[in-house]
């Protein structure tokens, strides 16, 4: 059984991160025996491991990279460093990253159905999968300050 930890109201921080942001994903309720995870939503998943869980939360998030605008002239030596952002594909336009989310993805918009449809084991692995994508929204696309698209990348 996987379980995918989430902030909870008493983890929440205004401005840090929302309440159902994934936090991690362990394998059986063994390594959440102490109280490391007390103040935590811990959603247990029947049929999928941790790594399971942490490999769809990664294919979620977008590509992130870094771009480099020169000072100079290419091809001249300069002591003066180029001028770098970061930034993030949004389906193939590329977006510069003013504020970074500390968590990747929220889960916020499981209803109480999601999660016993979760923690049974009638569904598939699969179909659970498919449902925790659906569920699944990405910070870094809520944020409205990461939504100025960097031109230059995009001709």
């Amino acid at each position: 059984m996987g379980n995918m930890v989430l902030i909870a109201e008493n983890t929440y921080k205004e401005g840090s991160n929302n309440i159902g942001d994934f936090v991690d994903a362990f394998d059986d309720r063994v390594e959440l025996g102490d109280d490391t995870y007390k103040d935590f939503n811990v959603v247990h998943i029947e049929g999928l491991t941790g790594a399971q869980i942490k490999e769809k939360i990664r294919a979620l998030a977008p590509e992130i990279s870094l771009a480099y605008m020169t000072i100079t002239e290419g091809g001249k030596w300069s002591q003066t460093p180029p001028d770098q952002k970061n930034i993030w594909n949004d389906n193939g336009v590329w977006k510069e990253i003013i504020k970074m989310p500390k968590y990747p993805v929220n889960f916020g918009k499981l209803a109480e159905s999601d999660l016993t449809n979760l923690s049974e084991s009638i569904a598939t692995s699969s179909a659970k999968l498919l449902l925790l994508e659906s569920k699944a929204e990405v910070n870094m696309t809520t944020l409205s300050v990461n939504q100025v698209e960097m031109v230059d990348l995009n001709k």
